[in-house]
């Protein structure tokens, strides 16, 4: 018996990427507790069960609750070191992987 291949979503209607708690704790900063604690309360997407002890977050879901927080103003409580924010070369800053 062949195995039938997996037929590709319609373009229309593409299936939504989950993402692991680890990958969502690194794309959010948050802690892994926190990210349950914010979700339980109803203020971070809640994760879907995807087996008996896994569960997963939908990638849209998490891309709007990220956009949808306030952007910070970045304010120095120290005028002197406002001086140096942004003075470091390009090629030392990291870049995000994926949002090149």
């Amino acid at each position: 018996m062949r195995d039938s291949p997996v037929p590709a979503p319609a373009a229309s209607n593409p299936l939504p990427r989950l993402l692991s708690i680890r990958v969502v704790a690194d794309l959010t900063g948050l802690s892994r507790g926190a990210i349950y604690k914010l979700a339980a309360r109803g203020d971070f997407p809640r994760p879907r069960l995807v087996a008996s002890r896994t569960s997963r977050w939908r990638a849209d879901e998490v891309a709007a609750w990220i956009d949808s927080r306030p952007v910070s103003t970045l304010r120095s409580p120290n005028p002197r070191s406002a001086a140096t924010v942004g003075s470091e070369p390009r090629s030392r800053i990291r870049s995000i992987p994926g949002c090149e």
